[in-house]
């Protein structure tokens, strides 16, 4: 139903959950397509991700860890008829704590699974100069 609003006039929907008569958004968004991004931890909703989004983003890993958790992705993916490439995966590295070799281990474990993103937090750090400062190091450790 977004993605109908998002690039059509007028739109006329009716679901098990919604109804829509002749509704519209007006301006509508100049990017057609939108990605949809879907962030999740339930096998349900990650599942969903594949089936319908353009993208994940994993918040927590299933039991047997991330390498169990992209299996299932991927076999969810292929069920559903969509090349890996075309679904956005997007890593976490948490920089706030551990060390480079962490930081590296990391970015590599999510370079490994294809991702196509990778975002960095700088959780615990006091100070927006120390948030900055560490993620220089991560950018120079990175080779980013």
């Amino acid at each position: 139903m977004m993605r109908k609003l998002w690039t059509e006039r007028v739109v006329t929907f009716e679901g098990k959950y919604h109804q829509l008569h002749s509704a519209g958004i007006n301006p509508r968004p100049i990017q057609k397509p939108i990605p949809i991004w879907i962030g999740a931890a339930a096998e349900v909703a990650v599942r969903r991700a594949t089936r319908i989004a353009d993208g994940y983003l994993p918040l927590r890993p299933f039991e047997g860890g991330w390498q169990a958790t992209m299996d299932k992705v991927w076999s969810w993916l292929d069920e559903f008829n969509r090349p890996r490439a075309s679904f956005g995966i997007e890593g976490r590295l948490d920089a706030g704590k551990g060390t480079p070799d962490d930081w590296r281990n990391t970015y590599e474990l999510w370079r490994g699974f294809g991702a196509s993103h990778l975002s960095v937090q700088t959780n615990g750090l006091p100070t927006a100069a120390a948030q900055l400062d560490r993620l220089r190091e991560v950018r120079e450790t990175l080779d980013l």
